[in-house]
């Protein structure tokens, strides 16, 4: 079972072999048995807070707790929705409504 800091590491290794520039947020957007959520942003922007160099699109990652498997989640619709949707499916796009 992962620590929060071995998730946030894995976040790191995830986001960073996307672009070495992404930075993970060390405290998760959402967390609770099944994992947690990161969300991530662009150094540059980190450093400049200039509105330019901010990232688009960027969904944020799901970490499961028990297997470190990383799930991206959407942009579309709150964060709730997709891990409401791995909850119940294990998949956090499922478009099963039961």
């Amino acid at each position: 079972m992962l620590t929060q800091d071995d998730a946030v590491a894995l976040a790191k290794q995830h986001v960073f072999r996307l672009d070495p520039d992404f930075v993970v947020y060390a405290e998760p957007i959402v967390s609770g048995d099944f994992g947690w959520v990161f969300g991530y942003e662009s150094n540059e922007f980190l450093r400049t807070e200039n509105s330019g160099d901010m990232l688009a699109g960027n969904a944020p990652l799901l970490v499961e707790r028990q297997t470190g498997a990383i799930h991206t989640l959407g942009t579309a619709s709150p964060v709730e929705f997709y891990v409401e949707n791995y909850l119940r499916t294990g998949d956090p796009h499922s478009s099963d409504c039961d």
